[in-house]
């Protein structure tokens, strides 16, 4: 939305607009000058931490990686925080497009 407002009152890549989860369209608004930027989680190390965590869960063993807690407004949880990375122009092809996460023709095909 803020986008295509952007567009509408002639702003269109004035304004710094950011995003998350790197979306197709997200992508491809910063190849094309609209958006900034945005994060991207890797699905990979997601995923793979995650199966982790699983099978450590599964065999009852104590979770010892993760070291950082946050607090949901009742308690502090334990919780295990990744590095996100941003996602510009310049670096597009070695983020999402290099973790398989996207490919430049899902990107450029993105509506």
């Amino acid at each position: 939305g803020v986008i295509k407002v952007l567009k509408e009152n002639n702003l269109s890549g004035k304004v710094i607009v950011t995003g998350l989860d790197a979306e197709a369209i997200a992508c491809k608004r910063i190849l094309e000058g609209e958006q900034s930027m945005t994060v991207y989680m890797s699905i990979k190390e997601l995923a793979t931490r995650s199966a982790e965590l699983a099978m450590q869960l599964a065999r009852n063993e104590k979770i010892t990686s993760i070291l950082n807690k946050v607090n949901n407004g009742r308690n502090d949880i334990p919780t295990l925080i990744l590095d996100p990375k941003i996602v510009e122009k310049d670096n597009i092809e070695s983020t999402v497009i290099a973790d398989g996460f996207l490919t430049m023709e899902e990107i450029n095909q993105a509506k």
